[in-house]
Formats: structure tokens, sequence, C-alpha cells
């Protein structure tokens, strides 16, 4: 049971990815999915895909970006900060 659930769980990520690599907001936003620990579970760059954003800093604001990012997903204007 555990190997079919966690191989469920792949297969639905990895639909989900599909559908979110796909997505653009505006002209230069996107979406991306984290868990509760910060980890990154499906970004537009793959490279990013099983990372951190952990101790990310967002440098115009000096704030921590995975609280940011938390605090914005009510929120429909999204939330800006600069990707280095």
């Amino acid at each position: 049971v555990e190997a079919m659930l966690k191989h469920r769980l792949q297969v639905t990520i990895d639909e989900l990815r599909e559908q979110l690599r796909n997505t653009r907001l505006a002209q230069t936003g996107y979406v991306y999915v984290f868990d509760s620990r910060s980890n990154v579970l499906i970004h537009p760059n793959p490279n990013l895909e099983g990372g951190s954003l952990a101790g990310m800093i967002d440098p115009v604001s000096r704030r921590e970006l995975a609280p940011m990012l938390v605090a914005a997903a009510d929120k429909p204007e999204g939330v800006r900060y600069k990707w280095d």
C-alpha cells in the first residue's frame, strides 16, 4: 500500500508540474509549489526543484522569502520580489 501511495503521489506531482510549467501570471509571473519546510516541489525551472527556500532573503526588502510567499498565498495581487 505504501509503495502504491508513493507512486500515485509522484504521478500526481508530475501531472501538476506539467500544468504549472505552462501557467503564466501576467508577463513575468509564474507559479511554483513548496512544502511546509520550504522545500521546492514544483518550479518552472527544474534545476530549483528539490532545493529549499529556507534562508533565502529578498535583497530589496531584506525579508525571508518563504514567509513572504506564504503570506501572499491568499492575496490576489501576489507578491513581488527580486530573484537572483
